[in-house]
């Protein structure tokens, strides 16, 4: 898919269930969730980046 939008920067709070990827694949709008409350620590795509099933797109440090 390529990537439509990114919701989130480093060193934002985001919540779980929060909208953080938006990603188009084969015209279909998908959106990705985080699966757990924290902060973002690295954002690894930008908009128009084509990605594959398994890459890493955001890593989120948990909330402690």
């Amino acid at each position: 898919g390529v990537i439509w939008g990114v919701m989130v920067q480093p060193d934002q709070k985001i919540k779980e269930d929060e909208p953080v990827i938006i990603i188009e694949a084969m015209k279909t709008e998908i959106t990705v969730t985080n699966n757990k409350s924290g902060k973002v620590h690295d954002v690894t795509v930008k908009k128009g980046q084509l990605v594959n099933q398994g890459d890493v797109l955001c890593v989120v440090e948990k909330k402690l």
